[in-house]
């Protein structure tokens, strides 16, 4: 017999399923429930594990559905929780990335008839004791796209949504002894019309699978409300209570402190109610998650539920929480493991929140559906706001032309996933926005949606981006965009009449590959804009999947790698995190730039600042301030203040005592503010947020070596070489190239290679909007043609060979002109100077320009005065501070997935390179602050890869010394930066000194 076909019927979504409910656990006792860990309720029993499985090209090639005796003897172990395409090599399929491609015809609501399935088989035995006078139920919690359930060979349950909850009664199923499941799962269902996420397409049970053992008559619904009075002095608290059968309920509600302040009981058939009065209640928040605790207990079984008090409204426009105008720092998050899939483990859940707190994001986007039903509680205890998303996206749809969310025969699909989405988390206070699900138009199925959440639960706002403006039919509570930069919110959305409701940037700041930069500019704006909430930035992690060596050293993949079509490539490596969930540049920009401390000079001279609390709800009591006064990067001065005393969103002066350090050079004060107490994300002296103020106008080079001895200047301009000697050092220069082709010192020879100007760098993937004209022009194939070079001065000091070059390419005329000049001084160092003149505008923003070496093997060590110890940019220098810093050609790589240009330091003042004996150059500069890089991959080898793993490193060492690079941004999917910010010089000028010596310090 063929498969019913529930998974093309657009109104059969949950086949014998329960309808929907507020999660929570039943324990033996209300001591067990406190605990909050459901394994260790008598009454839940997991079945997660090892099955058996197998997979099937199409639900065509398994045995008849009627009488499903599988033969289990050639069937694989598959774990769950897993999606099957990452147990690889076995032939399962494959992982897919794709974006907005749908992976199969668009011939809704039918889905292609070789429709890959796997079928999963289980036993469990059940006792007399576990199952006498109970009811019991199976709970699958994420399961991608839909399943077929039989227990015990009889048919079961249908049910589709992949990232919520169905729960099967199996009573009537199930007996004492062993027992059975089968899954059928597809990987295709009418359903994935609108699971059209921006992720790798995975399939199978992806989240936890259990069995719950319930009283014959038991509680099945809760709802606590919590109704804060206008002043905030009373909460009224409600608990609606739904049950099967009669129940006798009682109740204990306890303060944050666990003191009983309310207990009571009542007896409810199918439906009851009672309500608390809280006097004086403390609120929750992000900053101050405190929580009260109701204990119901019916029959046998005693559930623990956590209660936040706290009140979500707009007002002129502001979004007020607890009457305060707080601000979303927020991140989206997707469920991925670059093991797993999309299975999250609860510790690995636990991690991700951990990891968001300690880096200054208080909010956090379930991108695109509700996340594991524990997610919440967490954020509820660890302090978190959520928006919560229904799993919900069509996004090809609208590129194909159709209009899904205007279909009514769509409509009960849309409701449903909103119903299951609300029904399930509805307890949680974390939980401030409903979203309708992303980028799946508008039409009125979100309207529906809409009415349906404001009648169940009018206490929180509605999100959707796609909503028309004005919003006439009050289906949201926010305007809400995506990667809109600060110029377009400026200048029409915050002036824009029709913009009549608080703006919510749901996605901002695209964090993929080297980036994101600019978002200094998204926090100056939040904090000047009453009416902008705030945003979350795209996104937390690099979604991949491991291969080779997974568990030491694994190599990370992306869309097509594994021969999927239709794939988007690299574009879902966008996140601030590695894959394994460490932290990259992005996030510890992120984390400066989500500062919740300020801090500015009030009067430098006299020691005075002032520190500038972002919080909303805390004081300060529990940060210390450790400062130090650097001159040149080196610490003259330094203390600390144990506790700030300054209040929520108020400033406070403080004085300093720096008069000791000496009055010259670089002079800098940097401000480290710090815990000085441990909390569950950071132990004590963690760094919250630094600020680094600079004194005074630092002098174009701070630093220019030690005095050097003068020596006679040998000069022989050959036909074509120059050869120019000062005391142990000698240059030679090639005419026709118009290079430094050698520069010897005391016998050492530094150049592998002709030094050479470069303008090339591999282009990152937020220069997704110049590449192709850098790359049309081929920039990264310039080479220099030589008019004219000669030697046009030389006397006692100085040697100076003047040349007239282009820079160019094939097929096309020169990019760009310059005067160039060598000057070889008496104390063995050597100026170049240019003067350019960009001749083809169209690659304007120019990707960089400056000089880059090739130095032999050996040269691995480097010190510099600049922005470190992180990489740097002009726009992405957020996390870096300006000091002294020493890093070898290895560790300066940055070691992105998709290899780009990366490591660079900006605001250099000097940068020294050289040897195990320390003997290298230093390079500094009259024209400014320069950009500094030293790495074992050159420009077109990071550029020519596709994977890091695939890098060979050189022997030699590349070191770039840059007047200027372009900026960073987040152009790979957002705004373009300004053209302020970008490097659109036509005409510049620039110099390096190169002077070779000992750098005694080089390994401080």
């Amino acid at each position: 017999m063929r498969l019913p076909n529930y998974h093309e019927n657009l109104y059969v979504f949950h086949l014998n399923c329960e309808r929907p409910h507020s999660y929570f656990i039943p324990y033996q006792s209300s001591a067990a429930a406190k605990n909050d860990d459901r394994a260790s309720s008598a009454f839940f029993k997991s079945l997660c594990g090892d099955w058996d499985f197998k997979w099937y090209p199409s639900p065509a090639d398994v045995c008849d559905f009627t009488s499903p005796d599988f033969d289990r003897s050639d069937m694989d172990k598959l774990a769950v929780p897993m999606n099957w395409q990452v147990a690889l090599g076995r032939g399962y399929d494959v992982p897919n990335y794709t974006d907005s491609a749908y992976p199969f015809p668009y011939d809704r609501p039918y889905v292609p008839d070789d429709n890959p399935c796997g079928l999963y088989i289980r036993d469990f035995t059940l006792t007399e004791k576990q199952i006498s006078n109970k009811k019991i139920f199976l709970n699958f919690e994420g399961v991608d796209s839909c399943f077929y359930l039989w227990v015990n060979d009889t048919f079961a349950a249908y049910s589709q949504v992949s990232h919520m909850t169905s729960e099967i009664d199996v009573t009537d199923y199930v007996h004492v002894g062993k027992n059975t499941v089968k899954v059928l799962v597809l990987k295709w269902c009418d359903g994935s019309y609108i699971e059209d996420q921006d992720m790798f397409r995975m399939s199978g049970i992806f989240r936890e699978v259990y069995l719950l053992f319930r009283d014959r008559s038991y509680i099945r619904d809760i709802f606590v409300k919590p109704v804060l009075s206008d002043d905030f002095s009373t909460s009224d608290v409600t608990v609606e209570l739904e049950t099967v059968g009669s129940c006798s309920v009682s109740y204990v509600f306890r303060a944050p402190d666990e003191s009983i302040m309310f207990s009571g009981s009542l007896d409810v058939n199918e439906s009851g109610k009672f309500s608390l009065m809280v006097e004086n209640p403390s609120l929750w928040t992000d900053e101050t998650p405190t929580l009260y605790r109701l204990e119901l207990t019916s029959g046998s079984e005693s559930i623990s539920l956590d209660v936040g008090m706290r009140r979500i409204e707009v007002v002129n426009r502001v979004i007020l929480i607890n009457g305060k105008p707080a601000k979303c720092r927020g991140v989206n998050r997707h469920d991925t493991h670059e093991i797993l899939g999309h299975a999250t483990p609860y510790s690995h859940m636990e991690n991700d929140l951990l990891l968001i707190k300690s880096h200054n994001i208080n909010m956090v986007r379930t991108s695109h559906y509700p996340n594991d039903p524990r997610f919440p509680g967490m954020c509820d205890r660890i302090g978190l706001f959520l928006c919560s998303e229904a799993d919900l996206e069509c996004h090809g749809s609208n590129f194909a032309g159709f209009d899904i969310s205007g279909d009514p025969a769509w409509e009960k699909a849309y409701v449903d996933r909103a119903e299951l989405m609300v029904e399930r988390d509805k307890n949680h206070p974390s939980i401030i926005f409903w979203s309708l699900g992303n980028e799946s138009g508008y039409g009125e199925n979100h309207d529906k949606m809409s009415a349906w959440i404001r009648k169940r639960d009018p206490s929180r706002l509605i999100h959707y981006e796609a909503v028309d403006v004005p919003d006439t039919k009050g289906t949201v509570d926010m305007f809400s965009r995506m990667y809109h930069g600060t110029d377009i919110l400026k200048d029409l959305v915050f002036k824009d009449p029709k913009f009549h409701l608080p703006f919510f940037h749901c996605e901002f700041a695209h964090a993929m590959g080297n980036g994101p930069g600019g978002l200094e500019d998204y926090r100056t704006l939040m904090y000047d804009t009453d009416m902008y909430f705030g945003g979350c930035v795209w996104e937390l992690v690099n979604h991949s999947v491991a291969t080779g060596d997974i568990y030491k050293n694994p190599k990370y993949t992306y869309g097509g790698d594994f021969g999927d079509k239709p794939n988007n490539g690299n574009f879902c490596v966008d996140g601030l995190c590695n894959p394994d969930h460490t932290p990259g540049v992005g996030m510890l920009e992120l984390k400066q730039a989500y500062r919740p401390i300020e801090a500015s000079f009030a009067n430098a001279e006299a020691g005075k600042i002032k520190v500038r609390s972002r919080r909303y709800y805390t004081d300060l009591s529990d940060v210390s301030l450790y400062w130090t006064f650097e001159n040149d990067g080196k610490v003259t001065a330094s203390g600390v203040i144990e506790s700030l005393d300054v209040p929520a969103n108020e400033e406070r002066e403080l004085t300093l005592d720096y008069s000791c350090a000496p009055k010259s050079g670089a002079r800098a004060l940097t401000l480290s503010f710090r815990q000085n107490r441990p909390t569950r994300w950071a132990d004590a002296g963690y760094e919250i947020c630094f600020t680094q103020l600079i004194l005074d106008e630092i002098e174009k080079t701070s630093y220019k070596g030690p005095d050097r001895a003068e020596f006679e200047i040998g000069l022989d301009d050959g036909e074509r070489y120059v050869n120019v000697i000062a005391g142990e050092t000698e240059y030679v220069f090639d005419k026709h190239k118009a290079a430094l082709v050698s520069l010897k010192d005391n016998g050492k020879e530094f150049l592998s290679a002709p030094i050479r100007a470069s303008m090339w760098r591999a282009y990152t993937d937020n220069d997704k909007a110049f590449r192709k004209v850098w790359l049309k022009n081929r920039m990264n194939e310039l080479f220099v043609k030589c008019y004219d070079c000669k030697v046009t001065e030389a006397n006692d000091k100085f040697v100076e060979i003047g040349a007239k070059v282009s820079y160019c390419t094939y097929s096309t005329t020169p990019i760009a002109h310059a005067d160039t000049t060598f000057r070889v001084n008496c104390d063995g160092s050597c100026d170049f100077r240019y003067k350019v003149e960009v001749d083809k505008e169209e690659v304007l923003p120019l990707p960089r320009f400056g000089i880059e070496l090739t130095m032999p093997e050996g040269m691995e060590y480097a010190k510099y005065f600049g922005y470190g110890e992180i990489e740097s940019y002009s726009d992405k220098r957020a996390a870096a501070k300006l000091g002294l810093y020493a890093t070898t050609a290895h560790k300066n790589h940055v070691p992105y997935i998709f290899p780009q240009e990366n490591g660079s330091h900006y605001g250099c003042k000097w940068a020294a390179v050289g040897s195990d004996t320390a003997h290298g150059l230093r390079f500094t500069s009259e024209t400014g602050d320069f950009c500094f890089n030293i790495s074992h991959y050159n420009a077109n080898q990071l550029t020519d890869a596709k994977h890091e793993y695939e890098l060979v490193s050189n022997k030699e060492t590349t070191v770039h010394i840059d007047y200027r690079q372009n900026s960073i941004g987040s152009s790979s999917c957002g705004p373009i930066p300004s053209k302020e910010v970008m490097f659109y010089e036509k005409s510049f000028a620039f110099h390096v000194r190169i002077a070779p010596e000992y750098v005694t310090d080089l390994f401080c």
